[in-house]
């Protein structure tokens, strides 16, 4: 029986992950657990890997975080596999229709090698995005570990601008796994197409080479940069020119690079309206270019949960982003090395006591309860992310009077006077 009480009496918190993780922050080497091992001549394979991933001995993954990223990649597999199917299937169908639609015209061999080509380049799609979705799951361990070890050190963590309440995270973090394995399959589907896009030029290319003669393709394709070159020459030399004027015409060098000069007003002045009209069209190729930039990012990091494409302000609209918050934030709530460290000491110091092993003195100098709060003082110190979580923290917001209730008496002020010190760096936007 006592054997018994004695074993539900010892409780583990803090494991070897959570112990490692408190002697790196002692030893002050925490931020050199995650680094890539320098001069490794090991495999490709081992060499992809660090690459993506190095693994930390004070970190371990979460079983919910684990159990998503497993479900994903089969979810992963899976559709590659059915889109794979499909494009065959589809193929082979379309291939006795077009010979019963064409057996008497002359276009039926150039419609069939049109045909092979579309599935070619469209099982290559299916490859290269289902390469990419794998390839993102494996930054989004990396991406997930750096995550964790931010919000253990900082006040908020990732939260984001909206302040929002603790049970609303909570309620968010139920939803995390489902939408990891959602975004997934939905990032997989439009990676093929943005895949098969890129690829199409290369597809054209292709098929006319196969279709028409090298003399008639070269031929277009001279008179289509002959149309476009305007458009894109003009562009070009109007930034060159303006690189140019304000690195040689228009900069002063007897100054330092840090302050802004003009060494010449009046033909600065002139310029900005010689180009005006010019930087109309480095406008338009540039909005072009925020387009293409934008949708860039979204088709990239659209399988991604943690990674919002909402700018602040607006980012609880993202909902599988505040799903990846409340999940997070609930973890390092549970899950925090140093707090279960600490609570793993306070529960040993209470069983040694109970069993009479304690070398505590009978008179100690110092109460134990201002020991205790000065050793939790120091803990939120080094680790502020721990304050919001506590009972104490959370405190009534006190409305400031406003300023038609005060009433300041100032005194003239001469111009001579000069500003103080902490005005003088507020007007140098040092803050």
């Amino acid at each position: 029986m006592c054997v018994r009480k004695e074993e539900a009496t010892t409780i583990t918190l803090a494991g070897k992950t959570e112990r490692a993780h408190v002697n790196l922050l002692f030893s002050n080497q925490l931020h050199q657990a995650g680094k890539r091992p320098p001069n490794q001549n090991g495999t490709w394979y081992n060499l992809l890997k660090n690459w993506i991933y190095v693994a930390r001995p004070d970190f371990k993954f979460s079983t919910q975080f684990l159990s998503s990223f497993v479900v994903s990649c089969i979810f992963v597999y899976q559709v590659t596999v059915v889109l794979l199917m499909l494009i065959t299937v589809i193929i082979s169908l379309l291939k006795p229709f077009l010979k019963a639609m064409l057996e008497r015209n002359t276009g039926l061999d150039e419609a069939l090698v049109a045909l092979q080509l579309f599935q070619d380049y469209s099982i290559a799609s299916v490859l290269l995005a289902c390469l990419f979705a794998i390839m993102q799951l494996g930054f989004f361990l990396r991406s997930h570990r750096n995550d964790v070890l931010k919000t253990y050190r900082t006040k908020r963590g990732l939260l984001p601008d909206e302040i929002l309440h603790p049970k609303i995270l909570v309620g968010k973090s139920l939803s995390f796994c489902g939408h990891q394995t959602a975004f997934t399959a939905i990032g997989l589907l439009v990676n093929v197409l943005s895949v098969f896009f890129l690829l199409l030029p290369i597809f054209v290319f292709h098929l006319l080479s196969k279709i028409r003669t090298a003399d008639e393709n070269s031929s277009r394709i001279l008179n289509v940069i002959v149309d476009i070159l305007p458009l894109i020459v003009t562009p070009i030399f109007t930034s060159i020119a303006v690189i140019l004027l304000s690195h040689f015409v228009f900069k002063d060098h007897s100054y330092p690079d840090m302050s802004i000069t003009v060494n010449n007003r009046r033909l600065f002045g002139i310029m900005s309206y010689f180009f005006f009209f010019f930087n109309i069209f480095v406008g338009l190729w540039s909005g072009l270019l925020r387009v293409v930039k934008g949708a860039v990012i979204v088709l990239v990091f659209l399988p991604r949960v943690d990674r919002t494409i909402m700018m602040r302000g607006y980012r609880r609209f993202d909902k599988a982003y505040m799903a990846y918050i409340g999940f997070l934030s609930v973890l390092v709530a549970f899950k925090h090395p140093v707090m279960l460290c600490f609570c793993q000491l306070l529960l040993e110091g209470v069983r040694r006591r109970e069993a009479g092993q304690t070398t505590i003195a009978s008179r100690p100098r110092v109460s134990g309860k201002a020991l205790n709060r000065w050793f939790l003082v120091v803990l939120l110190m080094h680790n502020p992310s721990l304050v919001r979580h506590r009972k104490q923290g959370v405190r009534p917001r006190v409305q400031l009077p406003s300023t038609s209730d005060v009433k300041v008496e100032v005194s003239p002020i001469d111009l001579e006077d000069t500003f103080p010190p902490a005005e003088r760096l507020k007007s140098l936007d040092v803050y």
